[in-house]
């Protein structure tokens, strides 16, 4: 018998090796592809969500355990009172409500607002008196979480006793089923925390054992469990608590987290405890479930006790994912399925064993006709006969399956008939693509795409590029923006597949295409180009576009780049941007240029930069954690240089090289790839003697004269800084 710790590292060391996932927000899409559905397949299955989450390798429900007590806890509640009440009135009264607000309310019933208060206060004491008495219970058998870093605090058990005493009396007092049982749940609850095992067993045993089996009486049962297994009766309380697993919704997880077996021994002293055939076929779904199993033995198990087990139909689905996860990676290099189709290098030979083995069994039960709802396991064994690419195999099962099926194996079914188009290697790569119109299913688009573009389907540049538009407008790509371009303007050309992966990964508007384009041009410096391309914008796109118009004219100056108030709304245009920058390059070109022309460049140059404020004249992404878009103050640095050699004023001769110093200490940041530059001592220290400081050093020593100086010898902390 494996026990989980060898199945664990079976599954880590030898046949499933996990990758690493990223953490944060930086995942896109799931690292595989998942198209065997549960939400399809297991729909209706009481137990589904105990194994499934966003992630099959997890064994944590999607279910928030105290929330699913709450709810089971006031579907008892409703149905005990005699009138109705509304739900948030009466979660107010069994959850909200303080001890104090209750004792309030009983010595001047006018002060509850609370509409169940007001009734039980007029109506029923006995539920106030065990409100009461409960709330008391919550302080000792509810602590506070104690972190690490602090110290717990001792149990004082002479309380626990006083409050047991106390219970009991009421406990024996009682004359109403329904609070008699919950009284009972409180005091083996308070035993229990209260560490009075021996009478905590003794009262369950003598008061509350042959008690109508209610939701009630299990969880009180779940704490019986815990302390059958305190006491060395581990195999009984361990069976009590798949009792609880089975019959108490609001329990089941935390029962289900409560099973735990460390060794063989352990295993078949608790299979021989079982009682009934359901416990045996628990303790395999249980296991099976399990973080890191295998699960393919523990199936053959439950098989073996119950064919037609509910817990067969949970664990299989989830087996397959996990196969998935593996086989189906969204990285070429990784995805078992693609190397055997394309390269026929079987990458993960122990995986496709188990794959095997697995298909074989689902085969077997198929066969031997013992189990239930045969369309499911049919659909199963066909999808893995897809992953070992038995294409043909999958066709003969289809045939074999149910006309009148449920609708969600439908459409489970539909995805896999979509996956056989798509691998159909008897029709060509265009034939496949138009074809994919008539039986789309949108829940195979990432892997169509992902398969679609080996080089042997021929999807066009850069439809076979693993990117969307996100991607382009993070980090410009004039290459594939122009080809992109292209494809929207003879969209008629296009396979319906090309079409379709035109339009959902980027844009078929060829003149949002244009427009990036263009402004790749721009941040290429390419602006003849630019000029040319935004050109065939029209005046009803521009005027519709977000991104076309800039905020102000880049061409302008600010002393501090985080002044932006201080610019003037214009609204300046791409296409004004470079035809004007065409003009200025075309006059150094002819040596024609003067200071102002290179002063313009260099403001143009620097406000669309990272560091301006026209930023996004270049690019349509701007990062606080890295650089992006065109952040080389270079030429910037140099422009303004020679726009205050060429200068015969004085004052703009300040203001160009106050320019050039903004210009170098951005060059000083981009060439040490910091992102902030923060004013000390050492940094000025280190930025002078690298010449990151020339300019300051010029302006202090022969343009402390001019009005430009004391502007910014006051405007600029980093110049006063410098300065002093």
């Amino acid at each position: 018998m494996k026990i989980l710790k060898v199945l664990m590292l079976l599954l880590i060391s030898t046949i499933f090796c996990l990758p690493s996932k990223a953490c944060g927000g930086w995942e896109e899409y799931e690292t595989y592809f998942r198209l065997f559905k549960p939400k399809y397949m297991i729909a209706d299955q009481e137990f589904a969500s105990i194994t499934f989450s966003d992630e099959p390798w997890s064994n944590i429900s999607v279910w928030y355990p105290q929330q699913n007590e709450y709810d089971e806890n006031l579907k008892l509640w409703k149905a005990y009172f005699p009138v109705s009440f509304d739900d948030e009135e009466l979660k107010q009264f069994i959850y909200k409500l303080s001890e104090d607000d209750l004792k309030k309310a009983k010595n001047n019933p006018s002060q509850a607002s609370n509409k169940v208060l007001k009734w039980v206060i007029a109506n029923d004491t006995q539920i106030f008196d065990y409100l009461l008495f409960a709330k008391e219970c919550e302080q000792h058998c509810n602590p506070r979480f104690v972190y690490y870093w602090e110290e717990a605090e001792e149990k004082d058990l002479k309380v626990y006793n006083q409050i047991i005493e106390k219970g009991m009396a009421m406990f024996e007092t009682c004359s109403n089923s329904f609070l008699k049982e919950r009284f009972g749940f409180q005091l083996v609850k308070l035993m229990r925390h209260g560490e009075k095992y021996d009478e905590c067993l003794a009262f369950w045993n003598t008061k509350l054992a042959k008690n109508k089996k209610s939701i009630m009486y299990y969880w009180t049962l779940d704490h019986i469990a815990g302390v059958q297994i305190i006491k060395g009766l581990a195999a009984e309380g361990r069976k009590n608590f798949i009792e609880v697993f089975l019959n108490s919704p609001g329990k089941r997880f935390s029962s289900y987290c409560s099973v735990k077996i460390d060794t063989d021994e352990e295993w078949h002293e608790l299979l021989n405890a079982c009682d009934t055939d359901k416990q045996k076929e628990s303790m395999y779904f249980m296991r099976a479930s399990q973080l890191g199993s295998v699960a393919l033995a523990d199936l053959d198990s439950l098989y073996q006790i119950n064919p037609k087990s509910e817990y067969l139909p949970i664990l299989i689905c989830r087996e397959i994912n996990k196969i998935e996860s593996i086989y189906l990676q969204n990285k070429e290099a990784e995805n078992v399925f693609y190397q055997l189709y394309f390269n026929k290098s079987n990458i993960n030979q122990k995986l496709s064993d188990y794959l095997q083995k697995f298909n074989r069994f689902l085969s077997k039960c198929i066969d031997e006709k013992q189990i239930k709802n045969i369309d499911f396991w049919r659909i199963s064994y066909l999808y893995t006969n897809f992953l070992k690419q038995d294409f043909d195999g999958v066709r003969e099962q289809i045939t074999l399956l149910s006309k009148n099926m449920p609708e969600a194996f439908k459409n489970q079914l539909d995805i896999i008939e979509n996956l056989l188009l798509i691998t159909d290697n008897s029709k060509s790569p265009i034939q496949r693509q138009n074809e994919m119109k008539a039986t789309w299913n949108v829940e195979v688009k990432d892997f169509a795409y992902f398969f679609m573009s080996h080089s042997s389907n021929k999807l066009p540049y850069p439809l076979n590029v693993d990117e969307r538009m996100y991607d382009l407008r993070t980090e410009l790509d004039t290459e594939k923006l122009k080809a992109l371009v292209d494809l929207a303007d003879n969209q008629e050309e296009l396979t319906w597949f090309s079409s379709y992966i035109l339009k959902n990964h980027y844009s078929t508007n060829s003149e949002y295409l244009k427009e990036m384009l263009g402004t790749s041009y721009l941040a290429d410096n390419e602006n003849d180009l630019a000029v040319d391309v935004l050109s065939e914008l029209s005046e009803e796109y521009k005027a519709s576009s977000q991104t076309f118009y800039l905020s102000a004219n880049p061409f302008n100056y600010l002393i501090n780049d985080r002044d932006t108030q201080l610019l003037k709304n214009v609204g300046y245009g791409k296409l004004k941007l470079a035809q004007t920058l065409y003009s200025i390059n075309n006059a150094i070109k002819e040596g024609r240029a003067t200071a102002m022309d290179y002063y313009l460049l260099g403001n143009a140059q620097y406000n669309t930069s990272y560091f301006g404020y026209a930023w996004n004249a270049k690019a349509y992404y701007w990062s606080g954690g890295y650089y992006t878009g065109s952040f080389d103050c270079t030429d910037a640095y140099q422009n303004f240089l020679k726009a205050a050699k060429m200068s015969d004023d004085k004052e703009m001769k300040a203001k160009c090289y106050y320019l050039a110093a903004k210009a170098n200490q951005n060059k000083y940041l981009t060439d040490n790839r910091e992102n902030l530059y923060w004013k000390s001592d050492l940094k000025e220290k280190d930025m002078q003697n690298r010449g990151y400081r020339d300019e300051f050093l010029k302006l202090k020593e022969e343009y402390k004269d001019t009005e430009f100086y004391e502007r910014i010898i006051e405007e600029c902390k980093y110049f006063q800084f410098y300065v002093n």
